[in-house]
């Protein structure tokens, strides 16, 4: 029986744990990127693994434990009463004395459970961040400051363990004593009532053995539930937090696929939580079916704007829309679908060459298809130099790849994703010469018939573009073709005068 009682109470406990990472995995993926911004990544692998597991554990072991607990109180009280009430009396004066301490216990294991639980998280986050970044760390020859700093995070989480451990050793001291002051007014009691001749002496051996279930009863209902319910609190709270965010709205019916139009932006303002704003009341309109360019000196927020068409983030005033609707009658799910973006950053996952591609299709993609797709993008001829073709891995991030080869492939996923709306964030600001024009002739390709939009600083980049949007001071300082803007506006002629001056 306890053999299947151990397998039964691991199912739960793993069942337990299965449920709160699906709910906690489930609902970060709902939050706005907004929520990201504020939320560090290795704050969120806590929550879903540590925090989690804790819950479990007060759920599954301290919380169903309550009922055998309470069997046993009553059991016991019964039994003492049928003998004689004055035991009763005397068990629970003994019980009394276990409050004190686990209250104590309580409090400080909470404060020192969360303190550690910051520790344990700043490390998860220094190697996070430090794994990622191990080539800029190799490049600038910093290993030997970074294994500094790793091994100060790692001692300080074992400075905080070894402190709580001599803590720990010190309210066991204390719980020792309450026990032995438990026993002493066991013994006193009862050698009191036998002489007094309210019990006998084979009534009070029988006491004494029940004495410790009923503490440890009774112990169990109420300071150590307390202790429990203090050491998960941290957790509890961080859970709940995550519980409490509203998810990303869905948005309306409308598909922009289907009920596109131009793109106005209408008195448009945006800031960051309570920074400053970064886009000022822009007003200008995107003619569907054509090329955007959107220039303006680094900071001035184009990709912030990009972030807005892409519903990251809501407007603070202002409204967007499409075709005469509010974007937001537009349905989020669809409206991703039909939007594409590639940017100096390239967005590869852990997989094969033919992952990459299809990610995001929700449909069955043949190999002929994939090929088409990869010849448009000027990707085919070095996929097929690859040793296992469309099924070689690409390692973290594209790691196994140039920066052309990746940009490529984002190209190849953005042509089977067919996006309406095109979104290109410096897309060969990145790239050599070579890679650049092998990347521009399929960048032509997938613009063509679509709504694009594209930020560049390269001035060959966006003479072509059907308009351009000049931003200055976080502004609309200008709109219009390259050569309406050069004779017309005299800010957009020295911008474009010094990127000549600097490519000279």
């Amino acid at each position: 029986m306890s053999g299947v009682q151990s397998v039964v109470n691991s199912i739960a406990n793993y069942k337990v744990d299965l449920n709160f990472q699906r709910f906690v995995l489930k609902k970060i993926m709902r939050l706005p990127v907004a929520f990201y911004d504020k939320n560090k990544a290795d704050e969120l692998i806590s929550r879903t693994t540590d925090d989690t597991t804790t819950m479990r554990s007060f759920l599954v072991q301290d919380l169903l434990a309550i009922p055998s607990n309470i069997y046993t109180l009553v059991g016991i009280l019964a039994t003492l009463f049928l003998n004689d009430w004055r035991l009763v009396i005397l068990g629970l004066l003994m019980s009394a004395l276990t409050f004190v301490v686990p209250i104590i216990t309580a409090r400080i294991s909470f404060r020192w459970n969360d303190l550690m639980q910051g520790k344990l998280s700043g490390l998860t986050g220094y190697l996070a961040e430090g794994l990622q970044n191990i080539p800029l760390t190799k490049v600038f020859v910093q290993e030997a400051r970074e294994i500094g700093k790793g091994l100060k995070v790692i001692k300080e989480l074992y400075d905080t363990r070894v402190k709580y451990l001599f803590i720990n050793s010190g309210l066991g001291v204390l719980s020792s004593a309450q026990e032995m002051v438990s026993l002493l007014l066991n013994v006193l009691g009862g050698v009191y009532l036998i002489n007094a001749g309210y019990i006998t002496l084979d009534m009070w051996i029988a006491f004494y053995m029940y004495a410790s279930s009923l503490t440890g009863a009774i112990a169990a209902l109420f300071p150590q539930l307390w202790v429990s319910i203090k050491g998960v609190q941290g957790s509890t709270r961080r859970i709940s937090e995550i519980a409490a965010e509203p998810d990303e709205t869905k948005g309306g019916s409308l598909d922009l696929r289907t009920q596109g139009g131009d793109i106005a932006f209408d008195h448009v303002s945006f800031s960051y939580a309570d920074g400053p704003e970064v886009l000022q009341d822009l007003s200008f309109t995107i003619p569907q079916g054509k090329t955007t360019a959107i220039i303006g000196r680094s900071g001035e927020g184009k990709s912030t704007l990009y972030g807005l068409l892409e519903r990251f983030y809501q407007p603070n005033n202002g409204q967007i829309t499409v075709g005469g609707q509010d974007i937001d009658a537009y349905n989020m799910h669809t409206w991703r679908k039909a939007v594409g973006y590639v940017s100096q950053n390239t967005n590869l996952l852990s997989g094969t060459v033919r992952d990459n591609i299809v990610y995001g299709v929700d449909r069955d993609v043949g190999q002929e298809e994939i090929e088409n797709v990869a010849r448009l993008a000027n990707a085919y001829d070095f996929i097929q130099e690859l040793e296992n073709g469309f099924d070689t891995e690409v390692g973290l991030n594209g790691s196994k790849l140039s920066g052309g080869q990746r940009q490529r492939i984002c190209i190849a996923r953005e042509l089977l994703k067919d996006p309406a709306l095109l979104l290109l964030d410096e897309a060969t600001s990145s790239l050599d010469m070579e890679a650049e024009y092998q990347v521009t002739q399929a960048l032509n390709r997938l613009r063509e018939g679509r709504t694009t939009l594209m930020v560049s600083h390269r001035l060959r980049s966006v003479t072509d573009a059907d308009q351009i949007v000049y931003l200055a001071d976080h502004k609309v300082a200008g709109t219009g073709t390259h050569e309406s803007l050069l004779k017309e506006n005299v800010s957009y002629r020295n911008l474009i005068q010094a990127q000549l001056e600097d490519a000279v």
